[in-house]
């Protein structure tokens, strides 16, 4: 039997709240909010309505059942995103993620090799764009004029811009970011729904 996907954490950080600030609101401590979200403790649906009340969401949403994520996409050579959104494929979701808004790219060729082989797929959240001054040091899937691409997101050298850095690739200097996602996970289309993505 499938086991639902409990999406609490997810859903706390897209919220931008933290563990105290949610707990306190539902009454209860840091550490137990924290063995709901990482299972330690079963989460039990009658305790959805009132997890859905303090982080503003739905109560079906926090436990999903896991589902296909469709690949809209590939990475390529220096991290140019090559979109394909009448694509058909998809692979499992990763734990935790909310397949609704999830979206895979696929990594073609081994230009990340040997930490991210040829055929694995990135997970990111197209509908969640995040402010790029938020996701400073963070890798994620950056639209700027020419291109989307899978980039660091480094301050730049004008306020309002950024450096976009690649191990493979020249660095994009003092870019005008469009939108920007993190990326959620990278695994093997393989074990997607399994632990071992990073």
């Amino acid at each position: 039997m499938t086991k639902p996907l409990n999406r609490l954490r997810a859903i706390r950080n897209l919220r931008g709240r933290t563990l105290v600030d949610v707990a306190a609101e539902l009454g209860i401590s840091h550490v137990q909010l924290s063995r709901l979200e990482l299972e330690k403790r079963p989460l039990m649906v009658k305790d959805l309505p009132m997890l859905g009340k303090a982080l503003r969401v739905p109560p079906e949403t926090i436990l999903v059942m896991p589902a296909d994520v469709r690949v809209v996409g590939t990475i390529g050579e220096g991290g140019r995103i090559t979109e394909n959104r009448k694509s058909i494929e998809s692979v499992k979701g990763p734990r935790g993620a909310d397949i609704t808004i999830t979206a895979a790219l696929r990594i073609a060729g081994n230009f990340l090799e040997p930490t991210l082989p040829d055929g694995w797929v990135a997970f990111y959240e197209p509908k969640s764009e995040c402010a790029p001054d938020q996701q400073i040091g963070a890798l994620c899937i950056v639209r700027i004029r020419g291109g989307t691409w899978l980039k660091q997101i480094r301050r730049g050298y004008t306020p309002g811009r950024f450096n976009l850095a690649s191990a493979f690739s020249p660095m994009v200097e003092d870019a005008e970011i469009e939108w920007c996602a993190p990326v959620l996970s990278f695994c093997s289309s393989a074990v997607a729904d399994d632990d071992d993505s990073i």
